[in-house]
């Protein structure tokens, strides 16, 4: 279950429950990310004012959200996908799918290398 918090009331290690783009439909942060300080930053950064959050990971599982090396892919596979609305469940899938098949390939450019 979800709720709308405010940014203001955002703690690290919150995990968002919905996809937080901006208005041209650009992934800022994906669904299930465990947001940190930094994260947090970047939102008030473009903006956002309020975000979807749900429970975080029991036991202190990871959705591997955090990891710095998916992040990089998704940044990487992004530009593969500029002609499509990032906001789009769909789209947003593939991109998650694109970006860690990069990392498990072994490469972050969005093809494997």
């Amino acid at each position: 279950m979800s709720n709308t918090v405010s940014i203001d009331e955002l703690r690290a290690g919150d995990v968002l429950d919905s996809d937080v783009v901006e208005r041209s439909g650009r992934l800022i942060l994906g669904r299930g990310r465990t947001l940190s300080d930094k994260h947090i930053e970047t939102l008030r950064a473009w903006g956002v004012i309020a975000v979807q959050i749900g429970r975080a990971p029991a036991d202190g599982a990871s959705d591997g959200g955090d990891d710095a090396a998916l992040l990089a892919a998704r940044s990487a596979v992004l530009p593969r996908f500029e002609l499509n609305r990032a906001a789009h469940p769909l789209i947003a899938a593939l991109i998650e799918i694109a970006a860690q098949r990069a990392l498990a390939e072994g490469g972050t450019d969005g093809r494997g290398r």
